[in-house]
């Protein structure tokens, strides 16, 4: 017998494609450099580097929220550093990498920022 509902039907989506995990590494004038496998800590490490305050002091903002910021944003993923400071990470590595050319070049930091890919296994 048919009741002439339909039998719903399960289909599988296929996951979404990522990028190849990429990792920041930044060099200062001086000789230091800063890497880490997660772009998010050594964009927050160059930035208390830097300085949170200098940083802050850009006014740079993503999607209406400031970079830095003294105060926790609800919508992004952010990471508290020194000086009460919260800096918005919710965003790809190669925007974090823009960011920190950005911050370089208003602050005359002359740092030396590059992508590198992971070993291959």
């Amino acid at each position: 017998k048919r009741t002439g509902a339909k039998k719903a039907v399960a289909r599988k989506l296929p996951s979404p494609v990522r990028s190849t995990k990429a990792r920041l590494a930044v060099m200062f004038p001086d000789g230091t450099v800063i890497a880490s496998k997660f772009a998010s800590k050594v964009f927050c490490d160059v930035i208390e580097k830097v300085g949170a305050e200098r940083v802050a002091g850009l006014n740079i903002s993503q999607s209406g929220t400031l970079l830095i910021s003294k105060t926790r944003d609800e919508r992004y993923q952010q990471n508290k550093i020194s000086g009460d400071y919260y800096v918005l990470t919710h965003c790809s590595t190669e925007v974090k990498k823009h960011y920190l050319e950005e911050i370089s070049r208003k602050l005359d930091l002359k740092l030396k920022i590059t992508k590198v890919l992971p070993p291959l296994d």
